[in-house]
């Protein structure tokens, strides 16, 4: 038992070294694509990247206590390595892609209406500081609040063992 749990654990851990990797390379490539073509960011743009890089890694992992919660349950069974465990970290990996993208656009809408009336990717383009704290402070909570709703929405896909009552 203990054996496969630590298998477990280390895919676990491997797949969220891969997804930190692969949403954080996402995400420079897509603001590098957004913000500036070429050359390196401006003070501004790099503390919005900062920002959504840090949300990015906590999003991440919002996903190790609900898949610590799963890897304990399921411990006591036969087989720890099956398809449910690899479904799960499917959804895991899911929710916190989904989890981002809605971080990202909230963030959006909340600096749009902060910002009235002028373009964002203008200002972070002319080095506005101001812009690029509030948009990092913003989406680095909203990634926090994200984090305890989206580990409340994965737990409810662990399965429950079943608890003798005695009467």
């Amino acid at each position: 038992m203990k054996i496969s749990f630590l298998i477990a654990s280390g895919l676990a851990l491997a797949l969220a070294g891969l997804l930190s990797y692969l949403l954080l390379t996402l995400i420079s490539s897509g603001f590098r694509r957004k913000h500036y073509a070429e050359g390196a960011p401006n003070l501004a743009q790099g503390l919005v990247l900062a920002g959504k890089l840090l949300a990015g890694l906590i999003l991440v992992s919002g996903v190790f206590g609900p898949l610590r919660d799963y890897l304990l349950i399921t411990a006591g069974g036969k087989e720890v390595l099956s398809w449910a465990l690899f479904s799960f970290l499917l959804l895991c990996c899911c929710v916190a892609g989904v989890a981002y993208v809605l971080v990202s656009a909230f963030e959006g809408f909340l600096s749009g209406r902060v910002f009235k009336g002028r373009s964002l990717v203008v200002e972070l383009a002319e080095n506005n500081v101001g812009v690029g704290v509030v948009r990092a402070v913003l989406v680095v909570g909203l990634a926090v609040v994200f984090l305890f709703s989206m580990s409340v929405f994965i737990q409810a896909f662990i399965p429950v063992p079943a608890v003798v009552s005695i009467r």
